[in-house]
């Protein structure tokens, strides 16, 4: 069968060290696109972080998606037409908060356009600011603040410290919600059963498509559900050895045009 879905990660696949995306790649996704083929964006980022690279690529010219928060929200990008939404249990909001102050890290939280964290917004913290590139909205309390729907909440820290506390948290949340780390330095907090494999999958079946059709991109430890899934899945050379060793085809590093290559390849 032929690639009819592309779902593409960011940070470590499409975008280089920069947090750019080249305009080759730019390029050869719009040709895809112009062939026929949809494109999604699959991140751990909220939407407002998602949004302008969409907007880079001209995503609103083809068939196109942008996946948030690991598949927590789901939007057509051409049409704006929303396929998921899921809401975060907001009673669950003071036990994630008081973790994070107990911790002494900063924890962060989204609208449809803020960042929003109590602070300190240390080295870890700015990594996510500089992602979406936006600036952070510091409140005396988050717990009163968030009286909107959330997706995702977001513990920042050292790589080493959050080896231990994400034991400790996930132990203390279990059954209740995902907890993982994106990044070294990101502790995720996620409705359960949010990932990227859900969120591909959500995507392709409501185009009516097999795996075998969807071409899936990553570099890190939590993109491995959607390339076990994508009938061809692709690490760039930069990928971590445990997404390697799943994927069908290793291509160039991200600061190499890996996902161009790939899509050159294998749709092109």
């Amino acid at each position: 069968m032929s690639i009819k879905l592309i779902a593409l990660d960011l940070d470590g696949t499409l975008t280089n060290d920069e947090k750019k995306v080249t305009e080759h790649t730019k390029e050869v996704l719009l040709a895809a696109g112009k062939k026929g083929v949809s494109i999604a964006l699959a991140s751990g980022r909220p939407m407002l972080g998602v949004s302008p690279i969409a907007e880079f690529l001209e995503l609103n010219s083809v068939n196109s998606f942008v996946m948030a928060f690991n598949g927590g929200q789901i939007v057509n990008y051409r049409t704006g037409e929303v396929i998921n939404y899921v809401n975060f249990n907001h009673d669950y909001i003071p036990e994630a908060v008081s973790c994070a102050r107990r911790y002494g890290m900063p924890i962060l939280t989204y609208s449809d356009t803020e960042i929003f964290t109590e602070g300190p917004l240390d080295q870890w913290a700015n990594k996510e600011v500089k992602n979406c590139n936006k600036s952070a909205t510091l409140v005396a309390d988050l717990v009163k603040t968030i009286e909107f729907p959330i997706v995702k909440m977001m513990i920042c820290g050292d790589p080493e410290k959050l080896a231990v506390t994400e034991k400790e948290i996930a132990a203390s949340f279990e059954g209740r919600l995902d907890i993982y780390r994106a990044e070294p330095w990101f502790l995720e907090m996620m409705p359960k059963g949010i990932n990227k494999f859900a969120g591909v999958k959500m995507i392709a079946d409501s185009m009516g498509l097999q795996p075998e059709e969807v071409m899936a991109c990553g570099d890190a430890n939590n993109d491995i559900p959607m390339l076990e899934y994508a009938g061809l899945g692709v690490a760039v050379a930069n990928a971590s050895d445990q997404v390697k060793a799943i994927a069908n085809f290793i291509s160039t590093s991200n600061n190499e045009d890996g996902v161009a290559v790939a899509v050159e390849k294998f749709v092109l």
